[in-house]
């Protein structure tokens, strides 16, 4: 028997056991079909947690019966076994409960303001277009850079982004994210000394961003409950968009864009891009020196594989290279189509509120009327991704159901139809009240799927790939549909009449209806769900994998088995 092999006891690989030294030892295979070959990872349980301590005996044991029976074979006991401080290990695994949450809502508030500091830093400078045009003389080709940025830069860093999150960790990548962050939004600080700086900073608050979206579901998997990470992730990612709706409106609180006098504008533009930069200062301090990867939830998922319920260990990510990741997820149709239908539905979003101030222009609506009507679309689209993330999360998948997923996704592709054909009505018939309602309801449905793409991403992956590396790809097919699109209805548009608006509108519905024949036509693999389920029906043989969360100090283990020794 290959002893090389020991290690992580997943439900999906196949498994050997053996009795040898007192205490049961398992044999871990892993299988994956990337490019035709087989790769095996040599993988201790102690290695799971990302550590470089060697494995020791008794990696991993059984629980029950077979444990009792080990304890009265009359061999050295392994480690787990001769340590008789520890309580029962089914008493110190199975309670959940016990674990206090303050640390996870913590790290989960820090992330969010993380993702909000980053997108204020894209966004704060947008409604300032025409002033930044007049005070500083550039051209409009360079104030669109500054939020075109944010989707050139992520096809680029998005690799690096996913190497960091899930073959370092949680804590490194987000830490990249905001120090990326931090240091752009200061160089934007000196744009009275040349607006080069704030071209430069816009470049690296723009890296920064796929350190961050790409691991809302990672700190879900990492700190909560399974019953709790539809809600966690949902929370994560909204962070983001309400980051967007306060970048667009701080500047009014800094900026008086009737203010004639250029000096005292510049004073001000300053002033809003040094408010900025300390709070992003003031939300890194506290990343840096107290956010951690992963908690004590995640640490008992690995001692107990049986109910581990977020993706695959560190360490296991470590070994599997990025091609290999790409391999599976481009041979995972279940993926690959739910990510195309999440990715038109989320491109609708983002052309809807990108041009939607050139279509309503053409019907006699102002500036202002637009911005008003992308902030209520925003806050309305949070509003129906948390109530759907609460729906999905009570929705009981232990008696042998399934995530009403499908289901959820056709709904509200049609609904995101019907609620943009009335506000195309309300449009060309220049019904103000009938505008601000039906954009609102058609945020609110729309946008409610971006609470939830993360999660089902992770779903028909689950053992497969890390989530930043899911997310990822999410992500950088939804900048690629959006880029394409806004280059597509751009031109249109610029012909500034009805027709264009007609013909973008249907543009527009059409792509939704592409994500709903997508959905439709896909078949969900729901990996997750049914490995819980059959946890719960017992169908898992329990292990329990004895790791240095185990044992207080390696040397009352070495002192306890030479007592053993002397008495022999």
């Amino acid at each position: 028997m290959d002893q090389s092999n020991e290690g992580y006891a997943n439900p999906h690989d196949e498994t050997q056991t053996e009795q040898k030294s007192g205490y049961q030892r398992i044999q871990y295979q892993s299988t994956f079909q990337a490019g035709g070959t087989n790769s095996n990872f040599n993988t201790s349980p102690i290695d799971l947690l990302g550590t470089e301590k060697q494995p020791r005996n008794g990696q991993l044991v059984m629980s029950g019966a077979t444990k009792r029976h080990s304890q009265g074979s009359g061999g050295r006991l392994s480690t787990g076994q001769r340590f008789k401080g520890l309580k029962s290990m089914e008493d110190s695994s199975d309670n959940d409960d016990e674990v206090s949450m303050l640390p996870s809502y913590y790290m989960l508030f820090l992330f969010c303001m993380c993702g909000i500091v980053n997108q204020i830093g894209w966004i704060a400078f947008a409604p300032l277009s025409s002033v930044l045009q007049s005070t500083y003389g550039v051209s409009i080709y360079t104030i669109n850079y500054l939020s075109q940025s944010f989707m050139i830069m992520y096809l680029p860093v998005n690799q690096p982004a996913v190497l960091a999150l899930d073959k370092q960790g949680l804590k490194f990548g987000t830490c990249i994210g905001i120090l990326l962050t931090t240091l752009g939004l200061w160089l934007k600080c000196l744009i009275n000394q040349s607006f080069t700086y704030v071209v430069i900073g816009q470049t690296i608050i723009a890296a920064g961003q796929p350190f961050l979206l790409n691991a809302c579901s990672k700190i879900s998997a990492n700190w909560f409950r399974e019953e709790e990470r539809l809600k966690s992730t949902a929370i994560a990612a909204n962070s983001f968009i309400f980051g967007v709706s306060v970048g667009l409106f701080i500047p009014s609180l800094f900026v008086d864009e009737r203010e004639p006098d250029q000096g005292v504008l510049k004073g001000q533009i300053l002033t809003l891009g040094v408010f900025s930069a300390v709070l992003s200062t003031l939300i890194t301090i506290p990343v840096l020196f107290t956010f951690k990867s992963h908690g004590k939830l995640y640490e008992k998922s690995l001692i107990k594989p049986q109910s581990q319920s977020n993706n695959l260990p560190l360490q296991i990510q470590k070994q599997q290279t990025a091609w290999q990741d790409l391999k599976l997820l481009f041979t995972n149709a279940s993926f690959l189509l739910t990510t195309c239908a999440s990715s038109f539905y989320m491109g609708y979003f983002a052309c809807f509120t990108t041009v939607l101030e050139q279509m309503i222009g053409v019907y006699g609506f102002s500036s202002q009327q637009a911005s008003y009507l992308g902030a209520i679309f925003q806050v309305a689209g949070i509003a129906g991704g948390l109530l759907c993330s609460w729906y999905l999360a009570a929705h009981d998948t232990g008696r042998g159901q399934l995530p009403p997923y499908r289901g959820m996704f056709v709904g509200v592709g049609l609904l995101t139809i019907i609620t943009g054909l009335l506000v195309y009505y309300a449009i060309i018939n220049h019904m103000v009240a009938l505008l601000y309602v039906s954009y609102a309801l058609n945020g609110f449905v729309n946008l409610s799927i971006n609470s939830v793409m993360f999660e089902l991403g992770v779903e028909v992956t689950f053992q497969q790939v890390g989530e930043a590396t899911s997310s990822g790809f999410i992500n950088v097919l939804v900048n690629l549909l959006q880029f394409s699109f806004i280059m597509i209805l751009t031109p249109i548009l610029d012909a500034k009449d009805k027709e264009a608006v007609m013909i973008s509108m249907a543009i527009l519905l059409g792509i939704t209806l592409l994500g709903v024949l997508m959905t439709v036509v896909a078949p969900f693999d729901y990996k997750r769900a049914k490995h819980q389920s059959l946890v719960e029906t017992s169908q898992i043989p329990i292990v329990e994998v004895v790791t240095d969360m185990q044992i207080l100090q390696e040397g009352v283990v070495q002192r306890q088995n030479q007592q053993f020794d002397s008495t022999q």
